[in-house]
């Protein structure tokens, strides 16, 4: 037995024997490939020619904060046949003189330079193809732009910085270098491309072709925001805010007056007569669907004269022509004290009242509905127009009007699609599947829609109805309370959906100091609305 045991033991020895020194070869080899690679760090130096961080997307795969078509250059200059010749080709396609390109020539020394375009193919001079970062992209306020600093404003640049830090590539020259740090003057270049056209990055539900409709339509907007989303799915297809601001000087907008780095699409105004769509509902939803009232151009509450927009008078109307004549003392004279309750839960469940997050950074401000517990006479005649401090988000507005476009059911408005892997597949799904509300009937919400129709048909909004289809919507003129020059400043919008006969897309224009919605925003409309159907035919 002694033997067998001597043996088994030897036999066990061998094995780690063995075993060991496999893992002290490992070890040796991944060893000597640091080295190796510490030894090539010393030995090489690497010129970045070009670099970029992840894509942000729009909904059909378009980067929306890079543009193709620029061309990054090695130069080196030992392989020149005329320096000088080359020094004009170089700054033909770029911001610099041939004077100030030839002194890099004459060092000697290996560099890359970015050019606008390519240039005719001359030995030493190596081109391909680069992305040129867009410092004020469409949908600026929604994709945003990031300083040299990393510093930014809100947007998907900034709410996904890191992400789209561990998404982008480059390309760099891998050069050898003299004992003092410099590119070694002859000797061989080496280009290496560490993941640079590879896709990656977040996609957004804006689509670019839709922004460019609604950003030409705004061209002049001085300041106002517009808001375009889908019927049905809540996707934001558009978001534009005015003023804007130049991505490449953001420092010079920190102290700026005009807020241009300001989301208006994300933040609340007063309302106006848009209010009238809630008011309406509630109404048809209680089966309380006022008389008719003959209007005189005022009405007097409390001591106080409320006027119409018809100073005039609109004489004896019903209740769907005041709708589509937006009459102020209908609405006034026919709101009450028990239908100011369920006004307000309607634009509770729309949200009104609450912050919407879109995306970190990217919030949806709170608007403000008054106490219901306050509800004195002069205050039911403000809401029931839509005045006083009733406040809303031009966001908000559009999922009012695609909730009633939607058959009275409420889908939270989405900005992300997902983020986007490196394969350029969707890699995590971040459309939010929030439940649906159902906010008021689909027979109210089709009657809504017959009184919307009217509006652009008939009403204050005719100059919203677009060609070749029909549309519906409301006017708003919006007090604000406050004075520009001793004049008072009054917000004009319009807010609608089209096509009528099956809505696919609803549309907000609010117009800062535009007096009134027909005049400053259903014009706006009716072109961003025959633009998007042009993209998306029936």
């Amino acid at each position: 037995m002694r033997p067998k045991r001597m043996l088994a033991a030897f036999v066990l020895f061998l094995a780690l024997f063995v075993l060991l020194t496999l893992q002290l070869y490992r070890i040796a080899l991944d060893t000597s490939s640091i080295y190796a690679q510490a030894a090539r760090s010393q030995q090489q130096i690497e010129l970045t020619l070009c670099t970029r961080r992840g894509f942000v997307y729009d909904c059909t795969g378009r980067p929306l904060n890079y543009r193709t078509g620029q061309v990054a250059a090695l130069v080196e200059p030992a392989l020149l046949a005329d320096p000088r010749q080359a020094a004009v080709r170089l700054a033909s396609a770029c911001g610099m003189t041939t004077a100030e390109i030839l002194p890099y020539l004459e060092k000697g020394q290996v560099f890359g330079i970015q050019l606008d375009r390519a240039i005719p193919e001359t030995e030493g001079i190596r081109q391909i193809e680069s992305m040129g970062r867009i410092a004020t992209p469409a949908a600026l306020h929604t994709v945003g732009t990031l300083s040299g600093t990393g510093e930014g404003v809100s947007g998907a640049e900034l709410a996904f910085q890191q992400y789209l830090g561990r998404s982008g590539g480059r390309i760099y020259a891998a050069v050898r270098k003299t004992a003092a740090g410099y590119p070694l003057p002859g000797s061989d270049v080496t280009l290496v491309d560490e993941d640079y056209y590879l896709p990656g990055g977040v996609q957004l539900t804006i689509h670019a072709d839709m922004q460019a409709v609604v950003e030409r339509a705004a061209r002049e907007i001085a300041s106002g925001a517009i808001v375009l989303l889908e019927v049905g799915t809540g996707r934001i297809r558009a978001l534009h805010s005015l003023p804007g601001y130049e991505g490449d000087r953001l420092a010079d907008y920190l102290d700026a007056a005009g807020g241009e780095l300001l989301n208006r699409t994300l933040e609340p105004y007063n309302i106006g007569s848009i209010f009238k769509i809630l008011v309406a509902a509630q109404m048809i939803e209680r089966d309380e669907v006022p008389a008719p009232y003959t209007c005189t151009g005022k009405i007097t509450v409390d001591g106080r004269d409320f006027y119409c927009h018809n100073r005039s008078g609109h004489g004896t109307l019903t209740f769907e022509q005041a709708f589509a004549r937006s009459c102020n003392t209908y609405f006034i004279a026919r709101f009450g004290a028990e239908q100011y309750p369920p006004t307000l839960a309607l634009a509770r469940l729309l949200g009104w009242d609450q912050a919407g997050h879109l995306a970190a950074g990217l919030v949806k401000k709170a608007g403000n509905l008054p106490q219901e517990r306050s509800a004195s006479g002069q205050l039911l005649a403000n809401t029931a127009i839509g005045q006083g401090a009733l406040l809303a988000t031009p966001l908000d507005l559009a999922a009012l009007v695609a909730t009633v476009a939607g058959g009275g059911v409420y889908r939270p408005p989405v900005l992300v699609e997902g983020l986007v892997d490196r394969e350029g597949t969707l890699l995590r799904d971040m459309a939010r599947e929030e439940t649906a509300v159902e906010v008021f009937s689909a027979e109210t919400a089709g009657r809504l829609r017959g009184m919307m129709e009217a509006v652009c048909r008939e009403g204050t909004g005719t100059t919203a109805q677009p060609e070749g289809f029909a549309a519906g919507g409301k006017t708003a003129s919006a007090e604000t309370g406050w004075l520009l020059e001793g004049e008072p400043v009054v917000h004009g919008t319009f807010a609608g959906y089209f096509p009528a006969d099956a809505p696919r897309y609803a549309l907000v224009v609010l117009v800062e100091g535009g007096r009134s919605g027909s005049v400053a925003a259903a014009p706006v409309f009716k072109e961003i609305a025959q633009g998007v159907m042009a993209l998306d035919p029936p």
